[in-house]
């Protein structure tokens, strides 16, 4: 689940356009990991309806998935890389990549026979912002200089030549990046176009990878530090045994931390709770609303036992200035 892109956040990027190819390649991604654990979830049959449900949605990433997976390349650069369709996907971009990718090839092979032909093992073939490809030859070779090289520009210490030739490669090559990088244009808003119809499908899905994120870490969290299933208390009994505050707990560790019992029914309504400064006074209180809040949102709570009713609210008034988690109390901090 670490893997897995912001998928809401990206479908809107997708539909307003905005979307990057790398945008769609975190979309496919998230989408793979999506079918990774609905053949997960299969294969271990789960009881609970909740991940059953979970697993049937995340089915339905399939046709979006093979979309991405069908088109991008396996790392796509960003437009106008001319890298971010996989090769085969489309046969003109893959005709005008390859020529686009030969054009130094070709230039290189040129230069070398202008330079065997002519004899200037100095000559070279050079790029001008104006002129596009020039050969460039130095002054004192001057006098080895073909007839049919047409002089277009004189620099201090050599001059510039432009052939037939190589103007008929300066065009094939410059037409083909440019029609390479327009038809990857059109190829990308085309995807971008097919992947739109899909939003609610991914609005699904990134919704229940949160849901399994979020059951995921109560598992975890219950796991790790001894949390327990709570039991509904039908008659509005709240019982905790050896309930702790998760947060204290984890700063002095769970050995340091001393749990506490609490009872409540309906003929004991309220308990009065004393003690010295830095007793525990607060850290009791917030630990039995912690615990009902984790209760009601369906995780386990820090306890050995714990039944507890349903709660339709929380009041409390407690000092704000004060840290738990570091041991310091109200009195103390104000102190």
């Amino acid at each position: 689940l670490k893997a897995c892109a912001d998928l809401d956040r990206l479908t809107t990027r997708v539909l307003s356009g905005k979307a990057a190819a790398g945008d769609l390649h975190n979309i496919r991604v998230s989408l793979g990991i999506s079918l990774s654990l609905k053949e997960f979830l299969e294969s271990v049959n789960p009881k609970s309806h909740l991940l059953r449900s979970v697993s049937e949605s995340l089915a339905a990433a399939r046709d979006a998935y093979d979309i991405l997976e069908t088109t991008l390349s396996e790392q796509p650069g960003a437009l106008g890389s001319l890298e971010v369709f996989q090769e085969g996907f489309d046969l003109e971009l893959d005709q005008l990549c390859v020529l686009s990718r030969e054009g130094a090839e070709r230039i290189a092979a040129y230069e070398q026979g202008l330079r065997q032909s002519t004899g200037i093992s100095s000559l070279k073939i050079r790029e001008h912002k104006t002129y596009g490809l020039l050969i460039e030859v130095t002054k004192p070779n001057l006098s080895k200089v073909p007839s049919n090289f047409i002089r277009r520009q004189t620099m201090v210490n050599n001059e510039r030549f432009l052939t037939v030739e190589l103007e008929e490669l300066d065009s094939v090559l410059s037409s083909a990046s440019e029609n390479a990088h327009a038809r990857e244009m059109v190829l990308f808003l085309d995807l971008l176009q097919r992947v739109m119809p899909h939003q609610e499908v991914l609005r699904r899905v990134a919704g229940e990878l949160a849901m399994l994120d979020l059951v995921q870490s109560f598992a975890s969290k219950a796991a790790h530090d001894g949390y327990v299933r709570p039991s509904v208390a039908a008659d509005g009994h709240l019982d905790l045994i050896a309930c702790r505050h998760p947060v204290v707990e984890r700063w002095v560790g769970k050995h340091a931390f001393m749990p506490n019992d609490l009872s409540l029914d309906k003929k004991k309504t309220q308990m009065l709770i004393t003690g010295p400064n830095m007793a525990g006074k607060s850290t009791v209180m917030r630990q039995t609303a912690i615990a009902a809040i984790m209760h009601q949102i369906g995780s386990y709570v820090p306890a050995r036992e714990a039944k507890m009713p349903v709660f339709d609210r929380i009041f409390t008034r407690v000092g704000a200035a004060d840290d738990l988690s570091r041991g310091q109390s109200t009195f103390m901090v104000e102190m």
